[in-house]
C-alpha cells in the first residue's frame, strides 16, 4: 500500500505541475529563429526570408546592408502577427495555452552565382537584444534546354540619343508543356537607357503574366514550327528610350519558371538564358538642326481641326493639333502655337495651358483661339520638326489649312437702349404738414397756453421710447439669431429683381474699362442668382439666366456680351463704350424693377 501511495502522491505532483505550467502559458524565454524559404536559388529568382520573433515584440524590422556588400538585394515585405491564445476547459479542469509570436518577411533576389550567407542580424524588442544566426544559400546561372527556349532582340542597335527603341523577348515552350510563375530578369538596362510606362499591346494577352523591365507585360501567344517541332511562342516588348552617348551589352536575360514537360505533371523550377544585345548610342547630329527643335525623333504625322468655322471677331474657336508616333508622347511638350507665322498677328489664345488628351500612339493638343479681325480666311498650317532615323536628318511635318468664315462683331450703340429708357416720373404738389409736434410753430402760436394732456404725453418720444424699447430689443435678438442661422446656412440664391439691383450700384460705381464693367456686371447678376462665387460663373451664364428671367431683354443682354467679347478678345476697343455701360446699367434696373422667373 504504501508503494501504491507513493505513486499516485507523485502522479498527483507531476498533474499539478503540468497544469500549472499551462495555465501559466509555458516558460519559453524570448527569442529569434531566421529561416529561408529554399536553400538554394536561380539567379534573378528570389527566396522568401523570415524572421520569427516568440515571446516578444519586435520594435522595428532590423536593416541589412546594402546589395554591394551583400551580394544579393534584401526586401522588406512585411510584418506578421500570429500571435495566439486558447482556453479548454475538460471536466471542469480549465487549460490556458497563449504564444506571443510575430514574423517579418524579406524578399531575398541574387544577381550572381556562388554560394551567399545572410548575416547574423539584431531584433531590438524593448530591452532586449535577440541575435539571429547566418542563413546561407546558393545561386546558381540559369541552364539550356531543348524544351524551353528565350531570345532577346531590340529594333535599333545603333540608336540616336532620345530615339525609343523596342526591346522584345521571345519564349519558345515545347507544345503540351507547361509554365507558370513566370520571372523575367534582365541586367544592362541603367542610367544609359529610361523605360516608358506603356507596354505593347498585343493581339491575344496570355494567362501567365510577368514583369518586364519593372512593369506588367503584354504579351502575344501563337503556334510556330521549327525544325518538325511545334512550340507555343509568347513575345513581350518594352520600349526603351537611350539618355546618352555611349555602348551598352543589354543581357543576357533569365526566363525562369514553374516548368512541366510534355506527357509530365510534375512542375519544376527552371531556368533558360537569353543572348546578350549589344546597343551603341549616337549623338544627334549638329548640322541642319533647328533652332526651335521640338525634341521629336522618330516617323511622325500630324493633323489638325477646328470647330466652329463660321464665327464673328473675339468668338472661341477649339483648335485641336493630334501627332501620332513613336515613343512617350507624355514627354513632348505641347507647340507654342501663338508664335508660329499666321496666328501672332491674326488670332489671340487663351491664356491657359493646352489641354492633352493621350491616345493609343497619339497626343491631342486643344488650344482655344479667337480671330482677332474679320479679314482672317483661315487657320494657318502648323509646323513641326523631327529628327528622322531612318534618314539621319531634320525634317519637317505640316497640318493643312483649316478655311474660316469671320464676320465683324456687331458694335452697339446707345440707339439699342432706348426701349429700354423708363418714362419720368410725375412731380407731386407740395403739401403743409399739419400741426404736431414735428411741425414749425410761429406767430402767436409761440404765446398761447398749451398745457400737457394725456395725448400729448403719450405722444411724447420718451414715453414712446419707454414703451417701444422692449419689444424692439426682443425683435432684434430674433433678427440677430435669423441672420446668424442664414450665415451658416451659406449664402442663398436672390430673385431677379434682388440681384439685378445690386448688381446696377456695382456697375455704377465700376470705374474700369467700359467691357471689363459689363462683363463684371453679368457676372455678379448670375453669382447673386446662383448663390456662387463669381469665379465659378461667366457672363455667357448670365445671359442664359436673363434669358429665363425676362426673354425681351435676351437679345439686349446678348448684344451687350458680344460687345464686351469683342473689345477684350477681338481688339475691337470701340466695340465697347461707356454707352454699353449706361445700357448695361439701365438693363438691370428694368430687371429690377419687373423681375422675372422665380
Amino acid at each position: 500500500m504504501s508503494r501504491i501511495a507513493s505513486l499516485l502522491c507523485l502522479w498527483f505532483v507531476a498533474l499539478s505541475a503540468s497544469l500549472s505550467f499551462a495555465q501559466s502559458g509555458g516558460t519559453d524565454e524570448p527569442a529569434v529563429r531566421a529561416s529561408l524559404s529554399a536553400g538554394a536559388v536561380y539567379i534573378g529568382d528570389s527566396l522568401i526570408y523570415s524572421l520569427e520573433v516568440v515571446n516578444a515584440e519586435p520594435d522595428a524590422p532590423p536593416t541589412f546592408g546594402p546589395a554591394s556588400q551583400l551580394g544579393f538585394e534584401m526586401e522588406f515585405l512585411r510584418q506578421q502577427n500570429k500571435s495566439f491564445s486558447s482556453t479548454v476547459i475538460i471536466n471542469g479542469q480549465v487549460t490556458e495555452t497563449s504564444e506571443i509570436s510575430y514574423v517579418l518577411f524579406y524578399r531575398l533576389t541574387p544577381r550572381d552565382p556562388g554560394m551567399f550567407e545572410v548575416p547574423s542580424v539584431t531584433v531590438e524588442a524593448g530591452d532586449l537584444r535577440l541575435r539571429t544566426s547566418p542563413v546561407p544559400f546558393r545561386a546558381v546561372g540559369p541552364s539550356q534546354r531543348d524544351d524551353l527556349r528565350a531570345s532577346l532582340e531590340v529594333s535599333a542597335s545603333d540608336p540616336y540619343v532620345g530615339q525609343p527603341i523596342e526591346v522584345t523577348l521571345e519564349v519558345l515552350i515545347q507544345r503540351g508543356a507547361s509554365i507558370n510563375n513566370p520571372v523575367f530578369a534582365l541586367p544592362g538596362v541603367g542610367d544609359l537607357f529610361s523605360v516608358q510606362e506603356q507596354s505593347v499591346t498585343g493581339s491575344r494577352r496570355s494567362r501567365a503574366g510577368f514583369d518586364f523591365l519593372g512593369a506588367p507585360a503584354e504579351i502575344e501567344v501563337d503556334r510556330v514550327t521549327i525544325e518538325d517541332r511545334e512550340f507555343d511562342r509568347v513575345r513581350a516588348s518594352r520600349t526603351i528610350v537611350p539618355r546618352a552617348e555611349g555602348t551598352a551589352d543589354i543581357g543576357p536575360g533569365t526566363w525562369i519558371s514553374d516548368f512541366a514537360p510534355s506527357r509530365s505533371r510534375r512542375p519544376a523550377r527552371v531556368a533558360v538564358s537569353t543572348n546578350a544585345v549589344s546597343i551603341t548610342v549616337r549623338g544627334l547630329p549638329e548640322e541642319g538642326r533647328p533652332r526651335d527643335f521640338t525634341g521629336l525623333i522618330g516617323s511622325y504625322t500630324v493633323s489638325a481641326n477646328a470647330t466652329p468655322t463660321d464665327v464673328r471677331v473675339g468668338d472661341p474657336i477649339r483648335f485641336e493639333l493630334t501627332l501620332e508616333g513613336p515613343g512617350d508622347l507624355r514627354r513632348v511638350p505641347a507647340p507654342q502655337i501663338a508664335d508660329l507665322p499666321g496666328f501672332d498677328s491674326s488670332f489671340r489664345l487663351a491664356d491657359r495651358d493646352a489641354e492633352r488628351r493621350f491616345g493609343d500612339g497619339t497626343v491631342t493638343y486643344r488650344y482655344i483661339i479667337r480671330a482677332i479681325t474679320d479679314a482672317v480666311e483661315s487657320i494657318p498650317k502648323v509646323v513641326l520638326n523631327y529628327f528622322d532615323p531612318s534618314l539621319g536628318e531634320y525634317a519637317l511635318i505640316e497640318t493643312e489649312p483649316i478655311p474660316l468664315e469671320v464676320e465683324a462683331s456687331r458694335v452697339v450703340t446707345a440707339v439699342d437702349g432706348e426701349s429700354f429708357s423708363e418714362p419720368a416720373t410725375e412731380a407731386q404738389s407740395v403739401r403743409s404738414a399739419r400741426p404736431s409736434l414735428s411741425a414749425n410753430r410761429s406767430g402767436a402760436a409761440l404765446l398761447a397756453d398749451q398745457p400737457t394732456t394725456l395725448a400729448e404725453a403719450v405722444r411724447s418720444p420718451l414715453v414712446i421710447g419707454v414703451a417701444v424699447a422692449p419689444p424692439v430689443a426682443y425683435f432684434g435678438v430674433l433678427a440677430a439669431i435669423a441672420v446668424r442661422r442664414r450665415r451658416q446656412r451659406g449664402p442663398q440664391p436672390l430673385d431677379a429683381r434682388q440681384a439685378a439691383r445690386r448688381a446696377a450700384i456695382e456697375v455704377r460705381r465700376d470705374n474700369r474699362e467700359p467691357s471689363e464693367a459689363v462683363r463684371a456686371a453679368l457676372v455678379r447678376y448670375e453669382a447673386l442668382r446662383s448663390a456662387r462665387d463669381d469665379d465659378v460663373v461667366s457672363p455667357g451664364d448670365a445671359v442664359e439666366r436673363i434669358r429665363t428671367d425676362h426673354p425681351d431683354l435676351y437679345d439686349q443682354a446678348r448684344s451687350l456680351l458680344h460687345a464686351c467679347e469683342a473689345a477684350r478678345f477681338g481688339g475691337s476697343t470701340n466695340a465697347c463704350t461707356p454707352e454699353q455701360r449706361q445700357q448695361m446699367e439701365q438693363l438691370l434696373r428694368k430687371l429690377s424693377r419687373t423681375g422675372g422667373a422665380p
